[in-house]
């Protein structure tokens, strides 16, 4: 176990997280320091936001008993919320960062490689964690009355709670990336395997928001709202595993029923981590052997196709059709600056497209929109939203950095900077 925790530190201090310092050195020291101030000032209003909700709703859902509806909603985000993010973390951690070679041939155990990795992937969660679910969980406690046992409970769920969506991720993403080495292309392969991975995150939370739809017709969920007693709360908690027993572990932690779900929590999560390392180390050493290798394709060319290739061209287009290449061909950028523009319209369709009713509210939104008075506001807000989505798009965020460890070159091309940016 001292293995684990030694690799899960040195992989943290060779920059997974982005700002760990890797020197002793006073200037890298302090710009950490202002790094990390810039990103809580950045995420503490966001957080906020989320404790007044939640106080808020407190309120208003304890007159009829369903209080408990708060926290199924928050950790039900959150389980959705870390599934989708673990596909992107996994994919950089366990298979496209740049130790993964160096770590093969150190007398290390699969597991210990295994588990260090999933640590630094849990790590990430547990950022998005303090801005999603703590407040949540702060403010909870305050407006129930909660005493030291809630905060006991809190801190165990705000532990394990997000184990079990990131592995199902880590599991889909080995299963996919397996294959790898069945394929000579292995960036194409591994752009396929991700696209793939994606798509098996986003149809079965496609089916779990179908199959509750449909289990549920309006009468019902009146009825179960105006049973009280949390009802309503331990439906919500139903559409992802281990969801419930954490909502039940909180909301009845004065009782022998929130110990019983805490330990039932934390059973199945040990169970999840049983499984992972079982099927980590017959999968994932598979995908991950000779993961730096590149195929190289050899081709004859006639006078006329040579002269076309080089051809030689003005350096703003020569640049730009560099920048390209990197984003389509390289995995990571492919997924997360691309892929990404054609995606986030999907999650916005899929809440309405598994709805057993969408189609009275399609033809509610449809007589909004053809509506002549509000025309110009639809055409606005579609406007904006598109322009906001697409400008916090990642191509835009690693616009300077794509080159990686080769960033130096730029200084010697024969271009000066103001071309290249």
């Amino acid at each position: 176990m001292s293995k684990v925790f030694i690799l899960t530190r040195v992989l943290l201090k060779n920059g997974n997280l982005g700002f760990s310092p890797s020197g002793r050195s006073g200037k890298r020291k302090i710009k950490t320091s202002l790094f990390l101030g810039l990103m809580i000032l950045a995420f503490l209003p966001l957080a906020l936001s989320f404790g007044f909700f939640t106080a808020n709703s407190y309120e208003a859902l304890a007159a009829i008993g369903q209080e408990g509806l708060v926290m199924a909603l928050a950790l039900s985000l959150i389980s959705f919320t870390v599934f989708f993010l673990g596909i992107f973390y996994v994919n950089g951690v366990f298979y496209f960062s740049q130790d993964i070679e160096s770590l093969l041939p150190l007398p290390l155990k699969p597991a210990e490689i295994l588990g260090a990795k999933l640590a630094v992937t849990l790590i990430f969660e547990y950022l998005s964690q303090l801005v999603f679910l703590l407040p949540v969980l702060i403010a909870f406690g305050f407006k129930s009355g909660g005493g030291i046992l809630y905060f006991l409970y809190g801190l165990i769920v705000f532990l394990v709670f997000p184990l079990i969506p990131l592995i199902l991720a880590t599991l889909i993403n080995m299963v996919v990336m397996t294959f790898t080495n069945l394929t000579k292309n292995k960036d194409r392969f591994r752009i396929v395997s991700g696209i793939i991975a994606l798509f098996i995150a986003v149809g079965l939370n496609m089916f779990i928001q179908k199959f509750t739809g449909a289990t549920t017709n309006p009468q019902e969920l009146q009825r179960i709202i105006m049973e009280g007693n949390n009802s309503f709360a331990n439906l919500v908690a139903g559409i992802f595993p281990s969801t419930r027993f954490a909502v039940l572990a909180l909301i009845n932690r004065a009782s022998w029923v929130g110990l019983v779900n805490l330990i039932f929590l934390l059973l199945i999560t040990l169970g999840f981590l049983g499984i992972f390392f079982l099927l980590g180390q017959r999968l994932y050493f598979r995908g991950v052997v000779g993961i730096s290798e590149a195929a190289s394709r050899r081709k004859r060319l006639s006078e006329e196709e040579f002269s076309r290739s080089t051809r030689q061209n003005s350096g703003i287009k020569s640049y730009t059709l560099k920048e390209l290449r990197i984003l389509f061909r390289t995995p990571t950028y492919f997924l997360n600056c691309i892929l990404m523009n054609f995606l986030w319209p999907l999650f916005l369709i899929i809440p309405i497209m598994t709805q057993p009713d969408r189609g009275d509210f399609l033809q509610l939104v449809g007589s909004f929109i053809s509506d002549e008075s509000r025309t110009g506001i639809v055409l606005a807000g579609a406007f904006v939203l598109t322009v906001f989505v697409s400008a916090t798009n990642n191509i835009t965020s690693t616009s300077i950095s794509r080159e990686g460890r080769n960033f130096f070159v730029l200084k010697y091309l024969p271009m000066s900077y103001e071309k290249q940016i």
